[in-house]
């Protein structure tokens, strides 16, 4: 194994061969300036250079990377956050770390078991909800298992430390009685009228609101939906239901947004939504989440599969789809009579 320095069109790289095969990885820098400056940037590349020779060598030989576990768990997570997705729990998280006593010097190598169950402890002192709690916390043992994986440290601290435990709270959700009153009751406004179609839209197909604001009529077509998640940046594909289908007004414009009006206002929907279910006689506080927990748990009532609900939600793990769901109480007297019953 070698790694050596090179120059390519005045550009610096790491020529690496390991394993019986070569690769080149950029320094993203250009040997250019005066010669003091040159001569710089070839000191600070042979230090990129023995650096990530030890890194290779502590991967090859299976020892921790001393060097990469004294980087700081902010500026380490912080790199991690980068590459996610916008609105990430990562970048969330850090937010919170920042304000942690110590949070942003602490290193990757003094992380211990103690110091997780105070990070914890800080979580629940802020007044955050627990799914939130655990959504933090989660960050950074995830944050912590890929710096294992790096070499960086030689285990994870959070798997002798239990994760946050939340706290299960029942929510709204419609029930068909719910969605029959409210397809059956009109919403004054021509945004009001378009929330309107959005919400029940988003009832039978599951959708986020940030999905719906951001729909276009190209992302329509087959009788199915298939787009980007703007959350997770995942592929779905969502087969149209007639009830949705029913929502969509006529078009041409591939390009135009499915529901323009609620894509661009800055008006906050839920008090047509409050005065919507009014109306309808529905005694339920309705939000664009509603919509999504309401498509979870019909289908949950229809016998639709726990793994094809979380693919058709989008989430990257049945366990958040759990969370969305909730059985029928239907559905709890259907499986309650299926017991034998001994006379």
């Amino acid at each position: 194994m070698g790694v050596h320095v090179r120059i390519i069109r005045n550009h610096y790289y790491l020529d690496i061969y390991q394993g019986g095969q070569r690769r080149c990885e950029s320094l993203h820098m250009t040997r250019t300036g005066s010669q003091t400056m040159i001569k710089e940037k070839d000191r600070l590349a042979e230090i990129c250079r023995a650096k990530r020779e030890m890194q290779l060598l502590a991967g090859e030989y299976k020892v921790v990377d001393s060097t990469g576990a004294k980087a700081p768990l902010y500026q380490y997570m912080a790199g991690i956050a980068s590459t996610k997705a916008a609105k990430n729990h990562y970048g969330k998280a850090l937010k919170y770390l920042a304000r942690f006593p110590g949070g942003m010097e602490i290193r990757l190598s003094q992380i211990d078991e103690a110091w997780l169950r105070a990070w914890q402890n800080f979580l629940k002192k802020e007044g955050l909800s627990s799914s939130t709690q655990r959504h933090y916390d989660d960050a950074v043992r995830m944050v912590l298992n890929q710096a294992v994986k790096e070499r960086r440290i030689a285990r994870n601290p959070g798997d002798a430390v239990p994760g946050v435990t939340v706290t299960t709270k029942l929510m709204d959700i419609l029930t068909r009685e719910d969605l029959e009153k409210l397809v059956a009751t009109p919403v004054p406004g021509q945004l009001g009228e378009e929330a309107r179609r959005a919400f029940l839209f988003a009832c039978w197909t599951g959708l986020r609101i940030s999905d719906i604001r951001t729909l276009k009529w190209k992302n329509i077509e087959a009788g199915k939906i298939r787009l980007v998640m703007h959350k997770t940046e995942h592929i779905v594909e969502i087969p149209l239901h007639p009830m949705a289908q029913a929502q969509l007004l006529a078009n041409d414009d591939p390009d135009g947004l499915v529901f323009p009006r609620v894509g661009r206002t800055r008006t906050n929907c839920i008090t047509y939504f409050d005065q919507w279910a009014s109306y309808a006689g529905v005694q339920k506080k309705i939000g664009w989440h509603t919509a999504r927990r309401t498509f979870a748990t019909l289908a949950v009532e229809a016998g639709v599969d726990q793994y094809v609900i979380s693919k058709l939600l989008g989430h990257t793990s049945i366990r958040h789809t759990a969370t969305y769901s909730q059985v029928p109480i239907t559905t709890k007297r259907a499986a309650v009579a299926l017991l034998p019953d001994f006379k």
